[in-house]
Formats: structure tokens, sequence, C-alpha cells
């Protein structure tokens, strides 16, 4: 008969076979074991699954040897954002097989940034970490990510935050390499974080840091920079990357290059200007005034002239070109506003911007 198993990675043999006395001491047990491990964990891994039934026992797997290179406890937090593909079967069964496992299901698919949402809003470890379930994150990097987080800097001090930087990045050259490249320039360039390689999900973050997120839209591309928003540290490893394990790619990387422009004048405003609104508010008025100003002295002259014939083109030009930047303004404007108005909703209201379906494991 399978004898028990108290190991870190949490596995319990199954249920199954036993009956009576035995099978409630088991049952018992495993509530037990759920218990310690929801008070005592010190590391809580969060992975947003979407479609991967076919990796799920084996990122478990290899989270466990990575975990066990840290000498620490910890809990596996996986959010199944609306899977179609029997990741949902998969999830309920190792639930029943792991005790340091918690799975949140949503009742239809919401995205990346929902499911990283509801996965900090539930950690308890100390430490915070991040990875995709695709296995192109190498989870035997997690030890290092915790060791810099904890112990990195000139003084050991550790940081705040920890990226992984995939160096050696194993995606397509032109329509995944390319791209990401030259966003990462530009948003390092305009939120003035220098961080290489921001769309990399094999983070390490501390406690306080994960659980100030105030997360929508798609904004878990821009994870470190509103960190240090809020005044975290944050650095920087090489981590291995890997070809996906099975399954295919969830999204397109030329397709969502609109959105993460929309997404980066969020946080470049956020990071520059949230507490001081007027100053870039004042700089683009005085601009369109100043503009303002200069046609109308320009049609005041032509006019004094009488060229108004010859110049009428001109003239007619200026005033589309001062309607149009008008209007890109006050819709940037009315974008802006309707951004920060749903940080206050969501950080004032007991609403998520997600619905769960279910909710199981160490809870």
């Amino acid at each position: 008969m399978q004898a028990m198993r108290a190991t870190k990675n949490g596995l319990l043999p199954p249920t199954k076979g036993f009956c009576g006395k035995r099978a409630r001491s088991n049952a018992a047990r495993r509530a037990e074991a759920r218990v310690q491990v929801s008070v005592q964990a010190e590391v809580s891994v969060v992975v947003p699954v979407y479609n991967e039934a076919d990796n799920l026992r084996v990122l478990v797997g290899r989270i466990a040897e990575g975990m066990q290179g840290t000498g620490k406890s910890y809990e596996m937090i996986l959010v199944d954002d609306g899977s179609s593909d029997g990741s949902t079967e998969v999830l309920h069964q190792l639930a029943t097989e792991l005790v340091n496992l918690r799975v949140v299901v949503f009742r239809r698919n919401y995205g990346q940034t929902a499911g990283l949402s509801a996965g900090f809003q539930r950690a308890r470890g100390h430490t915070v970490v991040t990875l995709d379930a695709d296995l192109q994150n190498d989870p035997a990097d997690i030890p290092r990510l915790i060791h810099e987080l904890e112990n990195g800097g000139p003084n050991r001090k550790g940081f705040d935050v920890v990226c992984g930087w995939r160096k050696d990045r194993k995606d397509n050259a032109l329509v995944r390499n390319l791209p990401s490249r030259v966003a990462n320039r530009l948003i390092r360039k305009a939120t003035g974080v220098n961080i290489q390689d921001t769309g990399c999900s094999l983070k390490a973050f501390r406690s306080w840091v994960a659980h100030s997120f105030e997360l929508y839209g798609e904004l878990h591309r821009f994870l470190p920079m509103m960190a240090a928003i809020n005044g975290a540290t944050v650095s920087e490893i090489e981590v291995a990357h890997s070809q996906r394990y099975s399954g295919v790619s969830k999204y397109s990387a030329l397709g969502r290059i609109p959105r993460v422009l929309a997404d980066l004048v969020t946080i470049v405003y956020l990071r520059w200007y949230f507490d001081r609104p007027m100053h870039v508010w004042a700089v683009l008025g005085l601009a369109y005034i100043a503009g303002g100003v200069l046609s109308a002295t320009l049609g005041a002259l032509a006019a004094a002239a009488r060229i108004r014939a010859q110049t009428s083109l001109l003239l007619e030009c200026m005033a589309f070109c001062a309607w149009a930047v008008q209007s890109g303004l006050v819709f940037l404007a009315m974008g802006l506003i309707l951004d920060i108005g749903m940080r206050i909703y969501y950080k004032v209201s007991a609403d998520s911007h997600y619905q769960v379906r279910e909710e199981y494991g160490c809870v």
C-alpha cells in the first residue's frame, strides 16, 4: 500500500482505493496539510493558464523541482482564464493531488492581466513569483530570482522586483523578437526604467509590491514600471528560454502593438505627471494657444496686405491643423481622465474586473 509522502512539493497519494477509517484519516491529513501550506507558505508562485492542458502536469512538476533549490515552503496559484481545452479538468485533478495548489477558475477569458491580478490578490507568501504556463520560462531559474531579490545589489540588501531577461530568446526573429526589441527600447526611453525585457513573465516580487498593483486592461506588460512608480527597486537577471513545450501561442506580436502603445501612454503619464498633471496639460494648452494666436496674427496681416486670395489655402490648412490638434488633445485628455477614473473605481470599489466561477485547493 502506498505510503504518505510528506515532501516539500506537497504531493500526497490519491485517496482512491482507501475506505472506511483509513480514507477518512487520509482526507483529514490532507485537509490539515492544506491548512499548514496556507499558513506557512513563504513563496507564492502565480501562473495564469489559458488552454494549456498538455503542459500543466509537467509545469507543476518543474515548479516543484525548482522550488526545492530555494529551501522555502511555497504555494502554487494557477488561474484558469476561461480555458476550453480541458485545462480546467486537469487543474481539478491536480488540486486533489497537491496540497499546495490553489486553483481559480474564471467564468470566461479575461486576459493575462486579470489572471495575474487574481493571483496577486490571493498570494500569501513573502515573495511572489510569476511565470507563464507554456514552459518557455524555466522554473529552474526561480531560485536565482529569489536570491537576487533577497541578496542582490552592491550592499546585498536585495531588490523589490527582479525581472527575467530572455537574452537568448527562442522565438521567431522577425515576428516576435524584432517587435519586442523595438518596444522594449521605446519603453525604456519613455519610462526611465532600464529593463531589457519587460515582456518576460518570469519575475519575482516582494509581497508589498505585488499587493500594491492595481491591474486592469493589459498592464501586465508594465509591472516593473508600475512598481518603480511606487518606489520599488528593480533589477534584472538573464534567464533561460525554450521553445513552447506543447500547444500554440495565444497572441499575435504585431496585433498587440496598438494596445502596448496605448498602455505606454498611461504608464508614462502615471510615472511622470500623475501627481502634477498641470505640468503636462499647461504646456499642451499654452502650445495650442500660441498656435491660435499665430494663426490669428497671420490672418490679420494677410487681411491688412489685401492678399487674402493668395493666402486662403494656407490659412485654411492652418485652421484645419489647429482643429485637428485641438481634437487630438481633447481625445487624449478624455482617455487619460477615463483611465484615472477606472483606477479610482477599482481602488474604492469591492468589485473586480473579472468573475470567478469556482475556486478550490489550498484556499
